[in-house]
Formats: structure tokens, C-alpha cells, sequence
């Protein structure tokens, strides 16, 4: 069901998980505990010869299901994805007593890691007994799991800086594969007349603390892959933040492309990564002489309800059914007035716009704002922006069921 409704989290109450996690693990067992009864139910009945039960899915796992949970295992992409995490799903099929005496069926049986399965041998035994007369046989084979390198960076941005003015920019760093990225470089290329540099966000709250470093390889991710041990470990993320400062004699409409790259040459140059396809982001830097500058937060409406929760910049996992609250901030970091500044945004794929039945309206700042929203987007008019000022909307969407 959707909402992972389930009666309570048992037998997964106490473990330290957050309460999504619990929720879902125990939705699984009480679906394997059921499935169980059922089969059992069969064979108390003895209609198993005359039974046929198949086991499978809809579509792939879905990707509000916390990460711990593995629920696709290796399998890039989620439900409504076209790639095999998408459409790929279980059928198991099981009509006791089907095979005659003195034939043969084959069977394939798909043997899937978990996505943080790490390199090595596991050996798997498969074994087959009649239901009938309880005889069977097994045998054994051995599953080889390779070594995975795969470091990605998300996601090319634009920004507008004044002249003698600084942006930052927000990128997400994943260790997509099975062993952990003690060494690799991370560095930022392309400026000519502008600086810039990569500063790791430790807290993830999209914001250069003072404590944070400026960093040029995963050797600077301190205690990233275990205590004592820098880096960054399988399937984990980091967020950096890249800086860019243009010089105060810059003129209005100038541009400089900044470059974040991740070296294909990982732990010393004893492995390469594997898809060098997501190993940079390109920032496009503008200048501007009335500068406005875009920042996006967002919290989770769980009932779609006008829930009112904390803004973060971090993006969201959210269930099909519920919502998101979005802030939209156009502030004026520039010397001059602003002028019919225009804040336009459209809702995410599978989204709507909703007011929650009169739960959740837009708001706008100043007061004197306009909106115009439709199921699919959001525009406000807010007139004049001095130096220093902002503007600012907020709207909600629900996610599809």
C-alpha cells in the first residue's frame, strides 16, 4: 500500500533506524510471513498439484525507500524509470508435481548482490525437493562479485554574480561503487579572470562554514570511509560547494565556465573509474549589473495538509502521494534597483501544483506580489528589488500515486 501503512514496525521496533525504514522492512516480513501462510494454507488443503502460485511485481523498487534498504540492489534507476531498476521484477512461479516421471525441466535462477555487496566469492546453494515425496538434490555455485570504481558529481548550474561579487554553487559527490575512494583528485579548471574553489560541505546544510575546508582530493574527506580512514565509502555522498569570485572590474554580460572534475584515476592510480560520463559538472558564471540571486529550499508535507516544516536545501525523499513545499529566494546582491523581477518555476516530473484544498496557497513577499499558477507552473511578478532586498515565493506539489 502506499504510505508504507502498516499496523506497527515489529519485529523491527528497536532497531536504530528512522521510522521510514522500520516501517518498510516490516511491510517486507509481513509480506514474506503472509505469502508463507498462504503456501502453507496449499499444501494443508493438498491442492498444491493442483495450484499454480506466481509471485512478482508491478515495477521496480521505488526511490523514497531509504538507501540502507538496498531495495534495488545493483540496479541503476527506480519505479517509472525505463532503465532495469525500473522494469526489471521478480517472477516465481511454483505448480508442484508438474514434471513427469523420466523428464527434465530447466530452471535459471538469478542471483542479485545487494547494491553494497562488496568484492569476493560467496558460494550459493540451490536446492530442489519434491513436495510430494520430500526427495531432492542441490548443488553449489560460487558468486563472483567484482570490484565496482565509480565516482559521480551532479549537476551543471548557472548563476549571476555583480561585478567584485561571489556565488555558490551546490554539487553532490557519489561513491556509486563497491570499494571505498581513499584517493582520487577533485579539482576545479576553466576560470580565467574569476576564482574559484571546492569546499567541502561537511553538515550538508548548503552553507560555507567557517570550519570548512577547501579540498582538492577524497584524501581530504577526514574519517570519511571509517575512523582513521579518509575518503569516501561505497555508496555513500558528499555535498561541495563550489565558490566563484568575479573581480570588481568585471562588466556587465561577461561569462566564465568553471569546470569540477573527479580524476579517473582512483586510490593511487590503482583502479580507473568505470563511467566517465558523470565525472564533471561545467557552472556557467554571468555578470550582471543588477545582480539577483536564485536560491530553492524545500521540506516534506507528509498528508498534504499545510504541515509547516524547516526549509533545507537538501533534496527531499518523498512518497507517492505526499508533498513537498518549495521556496523559491530572488535576493538583489547588486548595487542597483532591480526592476519587474520574475520568479518562474515548474513542478517536478510526476507532480502537480496543489493548494492542498485551501491548506497549502502560495505566499508571496512583498505583499504586493502577483502569482499565476497552473497545474504544471508557477510565475510571480514582484516589481522592484533594491540592493540588499528580496523577493520570495513559496508553492507546494504532490507527488503522483
Amino acid at each position: 500500500p502506499h504510505g508504507l501503512a502498516v499496523p506497527d514496525t515489529e519485529p523491527y521496533s528497536d532497531r536504530d533506524w528512522d521510522a521510514k525504514s522500520k516501517k518498510y522492512a516490516a511491510m517486507i516480513h509481513r509480506l514474506d510471513r503472509d505469502v508463507g501462510r498462504i503456501m502453507s494454507l496449499v499444501n494443508e488443503l493438498q491442492l498444491s498439484e493442483r495450484t499454480l502460485i506466481i509471485f512478482t511485481s508491478d515495477n521496480g523498487g521505488h526511490r523514497g525507500v531509504p538507501a540502507q534498504l538496498h531495495t534495488n540492489g545493483p540496479l541503476r534507476g527506480f519505479k517509472r524509470d525505463l532503465t532495469e531498476g525500473g522494469i526489471r521484477v521478480p517472477f516465481i512461479a511454483r505448480w508442484t508435481g508438474t514434471i513427469p516421471a523420466g523428464t527434465s525441466r530447466t530452471f535459471t535462477a538469478v542471483i542479485t548482490p545487494t547494491a553494497d555487496a562488496l568484492p569476493g566469492d560467496t558460494n550459493v546453494e540451490i536446492a530442489l525437493a519434491s513436495a510430494v515425496s520430500g526427495q531432492g538434490d542441490s548443488i553449489v555455485n560460487r558468486v563472483t562479485v567484482n570490484e565496482v570504481y565509480d565516482a559521480e558529481i551532479i549537476e551543471s548550474q548557472s548563476a549571476q554574480a555583480s561585478p567584485g561579487g561571489i556565488v555558490d554553487m551546490l554539487h553532490t559527490i557519489t561513491n556509486n561503487g563497491n570499494v571505498a575512494i581513499t584517493e582520487a583528485s577533485i579539482l576545479q579548471s576553466g576560470l580565467t579572470n574569476f576564482s574559484g574553489a571546492v569546499f567541502w560541505d561537511e553538515n550538508k546544510n548548503g552553507i560555507i562554514d567557517p570550519s570548512e575546508i577547501v579540498i582538492d582530493n577524497f584524501n581530504d574527506l577526514t574519517n570519511g570511509v571509517s575512523a582513521g580512514v579518509n575518503g569516501l565509502a561505497p555508496g555513500d555522498t558528499i555535498s561541495v560547494i563550489y565558490r566563484v569570485q568575479s573581480p570588481s572590474t568585471s562588466t556587465s554580460g561577461v561569462t566564465e565556465n568553471g569546470t569540477i572534475t573527479i580524476g579517473n584515476a582512483l586510490n593511487a592510480g590503482a583502479a580507473t573509474d568505470s563511467d566517465l560520463t558523470n565525472n564533471s559538472v561545467e557552472d556557467r558564471i554571468t555578470i550582471v549589473s543588477g545582480d539577483m540571486t536564485l536560491v530553492k529550499y524545500q521540506y516534506v508535507d507528509p498528508d498534504c495538509d499545510g504541515f509547516v516544516g524547516t526549509f533545507t536545501k537538501t533534496r527531499q525523499d518523498v512518497e507517492p502521494g505526499q508533498c513537498i513545499r518549495y521556496q523559491v529566494v530572488a535576493e538583489n546582491t547588486g548595487a542597483a534597483p532591480a526592476t519587474d523581477v520574475t520568479i518562474l518555476d515548474a513542478a517536478p516530473a510526476y507532480t502537480t501544483v496543489t493548494n492542498c484544498g485551501g491548506a497549502c496557497n502560495e505566499t508571496l513577499f512583498p505583499t504586493t506580489s502577483t502569482a499565476t499558477i497552473s497545474s504544471g507552473n508557477v510565475s510571480s511578478d514582484h516589481g522592484s528589488v533594491l540592493p540588499g532586498g528580496f523577493a520570495r515565493l513559496e508553492f507546494t506539489v504532490q507527488v503522483d500515486n
